[in-house]
């Protein structure tokens, strides 16, 4: 149940960028805490910290019928530690802070800035980014580490991913997926940093209390009604359609609890501001274990399950806000849906292996391909592992060490199949959403 890799994010970098104005603002605001070095700017880390739910409007009390999603946000110790930003979204600063070296990074950003016909090139610095990975290693043959290395990561980052505490969730996917993963959100969370600096910086412009502003958007003043309201403002969190929460909503009668974990920054718009639902940020592309050839929505019922994933991109991700998503589902939409079960069996391992290569199954897995829903268990073989076994060699090759395991239990997963179906499932679990929001998880030596 490999996390998505999310599209490239619409950085608008020409319009994102502050100007000297908007840097001294933020920086009589103490947002700024050291101005403009080496391509790089220091902001303060509480300037990240979403409201706590503590002392806000309960969920019941602020709910609605145009109540699509409660949100609670885990309390934290005051922050003091300090972040750096680039001074500019393309430079070769970004790619040092999404995690390359500062040789790679150069070398990056010179072939990008050395393009040819630049003005008519779709291409950004992020893409180039991404086929530098790619590039790496192509075929898979390399060792992890030397894999990283030749992607030209800093010995921080390729530590992050290789750290054997997420052993089973890194084995699901090739080190290049991750790798690819980890820089995209690292991309997309500093432009959302840039974003919201600029939008910050604009507010106090028009502000003439502009000391009084300021402590509420870094939640230092007092108590106002909604903290919603001015966390909402930054971030995919339309105010008019999501209720802050002190504690974890009831568990419904008749209904099924699953669990995601994400980065904020890849759930972008998912909550529309007229309060429905997109897919974004939740599609796995073919290549998953039940979905060959179509993108599939995955879930699981176990949250320690989910905790894994969380666990091994707070690893990856000190900067990031991490979401802890909880639905609930009625039984009877469920019961409705035409659902096939995958245990682990001879039937699983030939299916994950159809799964894995991008092929579509032969016809004894009709019924399969044309269900809805898949149940079963979670390979955490990565793909190039999989696909590499021949199809007759499939059934004693494969064994329960190909299984993921949590708290010494199988992990188990649903994949719902389908565009129509995952708009149909947003529509039932509209109003039982339950966001669980950690802040980023910086340290004073989280940084290099």
């Amino acid at each position: 149940m490999a996390q998505p890799l999310s599209p490239p994010y619409d950085d608008n970098s020409d319009n994102d960028d502050l100007t000297l104005e908007d840097e001294e603002i933020l920086a009589e605001e103490g947002i700024v805490v050291r101005k403009s070095l080496g391509g790089k700017r220091k902001i303060s880390a509480a300037f990240l910290t979403p409201p706590s739910s503590h002392g806000s409007r309960s969920a019941s009390s602020s709910s609605s019928s145009s109540t699509t999603a409660s949100i609670r946000v885990e309390s934290v110790s005051q922050v003091t530690a300090i972040l750096d930003v680039p001074d500019h979204i393309e430079s070769q600063a970004t790619l040092e802070l999404c995690g390359f070296t500062p040789e790679a990074a150069s070398k990056i950003y010179a072939r990008w800035a050395g393009r040819a016909d630049p003005e008519s090139n779709p291409d950004d610095l992020s893409d180039y980014m991404r086929a530098d990975i790619i590039s790496a290693d192509p075929h898979g043959w390399l060792e992890p580490w030397d894999a990283l290395k030749r992607m030209g990561l800093t010995q921080k980052l390729q530590s992050a991913i290789m750290d054997p505490r997420h052993e089973h969730i890194r084995e699901t996917e090739t080190v290049t997926f991750w790798a690819l993963d980890t820089v995209t959100v690292n991309w997309k969370n500093i432009c959302q940093f840039q974003q919201t600096l600029k939008t910050v910086a604009l507010t106090l412009k028009s502000k003439k209390q502009r000391k009084a502003q300021v402590q509420n958007l870094l939640g230092q003043g007092q108590p106002v009604e909604s903290p919603l309201e001015k966390y909402s403002e930054f971030r995919n969190l339309p105010e008019a359609h999501v209720a802050v929460a002190e504690g974890s909503p009831v568990d419904l009668p008749e209904h099924y609890t699953l669990w995601k974990a994400k980065t904020a920054v890849e759930m972008s718009d998912w909550i529309r501001e007229d309060g429905s639902l997109s897919r974004a940020g939740l599609q796995t592309m073919p290549g998953g274990d039940f979905n060959s050839v179509d993108i599939a929505y995955y879930w699981t019922l176990e949250r320690r399950t989910a905790q894994q994933y969380w666990d091994y991109a707070i690893t990856r991700f000190p900067d990031a806000e991490m979401w802890m998503i909880r639905v609930q589902v009625p039984k009877t939409f469920i019961d409705r849906l035409p659902t096939q079960e995958l245990w682990f069996s001879a039937k699983w391992k030939e299916y994950v292996w159809y799964g894995r290569k991008r092929l579509e199954p032969p016809p004894k897995f009709n019924d399969h391909e044309r269900s809805a829903l898949i149940k079963g268990h979670i390979s955490r073989k990565m793909s190039r592992i999989i696909t590499r076994i021949k199809i007759q060699d499939v059934e004693t090759t494969m064994n329960e060490d190909n299984l993921l395991v949590t708290d010494g239990l199988k992990a188990t997963q649903w994949a719902i199949r389908g565009a129509d179906n995952q708009t149909n499932f947003h529509r039932e679990i509209k109003g039982k959403i339950h966001i669980i929001i950690t802040p980023p998880t910086i340290t004073d030596d989280s940084k290099e």
